[in-house]
């Protein structure tokens, strides 16, 4: 699972500064939205992230 710096240097091209930015949390309630009945295929993962188990 990759860790939230990696994640805003290769998806949004930018150094993750340590704050409270949400952005991962939003994208990833926005995707379960558009998911409808197959959201659960992307589980959260206490105190790391999320996971995606398919479908």
């Amino acid at each position: 699972m990759p860790a939230l710096p990696d994640l805003f240097k290769e998806v949004w091209g930018y150094e993750y500064d340590g704050g409270g930015s949400n952005v991962v949390d939003s994208v990833t309630r926005s995707l379960r939205k558009k998911l409808n009945h197959h959201a659960a295929a992307i589980e959260t993962v206490t105190g790391l992230g999320y996971r995606f188990r398919g479908f």
